[in-house]
């Protein structure tokens, strides 16, 4: 059996979509946990810990999918130069060691500097990739294959999806702040379950666009 770097390429992939769905299952379940009625607000700080920490998986997965995917495109687009990869790969790669700098510099003014800027990056990348999927899917290009097109644009939605998850989660902390000071401590994990809900409702449309991704990824059926 020969080993090529497409397939490799390919096996990393495949890694990617695992960490991906995997680690996004621990994070949803223990943000469950933390929101749970009768928890110290101690407890639900400890929880948050460690889903923050997990949540890493995910967040590295879905910055590293883009170089690899188009290195992957690449293999039936001859217009993505090894020119272009470099760029991709280069820029990716500065993106992931930028999100692991906020995770780091978490509480800091140079961690929440750093995080606006990893915030604007996500809608950049969203705003690319939407049009490159949309594009595509018209044959405008750069991808002639309409699973690649669509998987292109799927993309772009999971970003908007993981961008809505983080503006459910902003609503925390002046909750979490209110649970600390056991100011009506009822209301606040009422707030709690509410905005676990709503981000539950995010997480699993995202789960199932990731699938598919999947699936148009390993099938390529149009």
């Amino acid at each position: 059996m020969t080993i090529t770097a497409y397939g490799l390429t390919n096996f990393l992939h495949i890694v990617l979509f695992a960490y991906w769905l995997g680690a996004d299952l621990g994070v949803f379940y223990g943000a469950r946990r933390a929101a749970r009625p009768g928890l110290t607000y101690q407890e639900r700080v400890k929880i948050r810990q460690v889903v923050a920490v997990v949540d890493m998986a995910p967040r590295t997965a879905l910055i590293l999918m883009l170089p690899v995917g188009f290195q992957l495109a690449s293999q039936w687009n001859p217009g993505i130069t090894t020119s272009a990869l470099s760029v991709i790969w280069t820029s990716g790669l500065a993106w992931l060691a930028l999100m692991w700098i906020v995770h780091f510099q978490a509480g800091t003014s140079v961690g929440e500097t750093l995080r606006k800027i990893d915030l604007w990056i996500r809608y950049v990348v969203l705003l690319v990739m939407a049009g490159i999927g949309i594009m595509s899917l018209l044959g405008l290009g750069p991808f002639a294959q309409q699973w690649l097109a669509l998987k292109a644009f799927l993309f772009a939605v999971a970003i908007a999806l993981g961008l809505g998850l983080r503006i459910v989660a902003a609503r925390n902390p002046p909750v979490m702040e209110q649970l600390r000071l056991e100011q009506d401590v009822p209301a606040a994990e009422r707030r709690l379950g509410e905005n676990h809900r709503a981000a539950a409702g995010l997480a699993l449309s995202l789960w199932a666009v990731v699938a598919i991704m999947a699936f148009l990824g390993n099938l390529k059926p149009f």
